[in-house]
């Protein structure tokens, strides 16, 4: 895709994502993991609560992928956010070994290169 540009850091993701140039259903939650990258985890608490609150009132199916991993994340915001990021850490390899792209990604970075301001 053309317009596909470098991502690297949660700054450019959610730049991207705030594009809308592929119209994915998960901006949203695009912007939200775009916050948790950068360590903005009250942004993003913020976010994912909009998500949910959205996804509730529409009522839409509380297994449907894009609402059960916001209310995963949300979860883990409010009661581990320190942990937060080893567990995005192990769900992006585990990710990167089910998509069998691990030769071309073998080193997940650093979410935060200091510490996140909490929500």
């Amino acid at each position: 895709m053309p317009h596909v540009e470098a991502i690297s850091t949660g700054k450019d993701f959610k730049h991207y994502i705030e594009k809308k140039l592929d119209f994915t259903a998960w901006s949203d939650l695009g912007i939200a993991m775009g916050y948790l990258h950068m360590g903005q985890l009250p942004e993003a608490k913020e976010r994912l609560q909009m998500l949910v609150s959205e996804c509730e009132t529409l009522n839409i199916s509380q297994n449907a992928f894009g609402f059960a991993n916001a209310r995963s994340l949300l979860r883990c915001l409010e009661t581990d956010p320190l942990g937060l990021e080893a567990k995005l850490i192990a769900t992006a390899v585990q990710t990167a070994e089910n998509f069998r792209i691990t030769k071309f990604w073998t080193k997940p970075e650093k979410f935060w290169d200091k510490p996140p301001r909490l929500p």
